[in-house]
């Protein structure tokens, strides 16, 4: 059994304890059901019917909803003062893997590219929202550059768990092992761009911690005391 430090980011180690592992994992699209989520409220929010999210197979979301940039902020502006964030359904398996993880000593992080403008309720209603879904963490990265932050703790990033092409890009340019859950709009790009992701794709979150799980033993393995 590996002996780690009391839970923490920075993890200060005695002898004998090795630094906690790490995990980073995507909330909208990942562990939530935000495009179709987000796709109700822009169709109230314009008052007619847009494209649905099981159509979406490529490019930018705001494109395949037929918005042009600037009316789409304006949504997705409206969509964050509003709270809706709090009433995003979860998906299937969402606590069940974050808490497994951390049983074994993990930390999780929540990571998210949230807000497009700074806005004092994302952070709490993001936190009520995984309270609320039992969605188990110990820290929150906000941010276009979330992945290039979280590389920053090296070796301890044991992996991954994103849907976004452009993130999972991100973070294998950062070093690290990237587990894609499976969509409709990610298995295209990933396709056209020809790139594959290092690590496992998943299309479920059940087989995304059984893939987590079998890299936390490769990662405790690698770095036994």
């Amino acid at each position: 059994m590996k002996k780690y430090p009391p839970r923490s980011w920075e993890g200060e180690c005695h002898e004998g304890e090795v630094p906690r592992p790490i995990f980073g994992i995507d909330i909208d699209g990942t562990l939530g059901f935000y495009h179709e989520h987000f796709w109700a409220f822009a169709c109230a929010w314009t008052g007619r019917d847009l494209p649905h999210p099981r159509d979406y197979r490529e490019g930018s979301f705001s494109q395949f909803l037929g918005l042009a940039k600037s009316n789409y902020r304006k949504i997705k502006l409206a969509y964050r003062r509003g709270g809706a964030k709090r009433s995003m359904p979860v998906v299937d398996g969402a606590s069940e893997l974050t808490s497994s993880l951390r049983s074994r000593g993990a930390v999780v992080v929540l990571c998210t590219t949230r807000p497009y403008l700074s806005l004092e309720g994302i952070d709490e209603d993001t936190r009520h929202w995984a309270k609320r879904n039992k969605v188990a963490h110990d820290y929150i990265i906000w941010g276009e550059n979330k992945y290039r932050d979280l590389s920053r703790f090296g070796w301890r990033v044991v992996s991954i768990l994103e849907d976004e092409p452009p993130m999972l890009w991100q973070a294998m340019e950062s070093g690290l092992v990237a587990n894609r859950i499976e969509r409709t709009y990610n298995q295209g790009m990933l396709d056209a761009h020809r790139r594959p992701v290092n690590g496992y794709g998943c299309s479920t979150l059940k087989d995304a911690q059984v893939a987590m799980h079998e890299q936390l033993d490769e990662w405790e393995k690698e770095h036994r005391c």
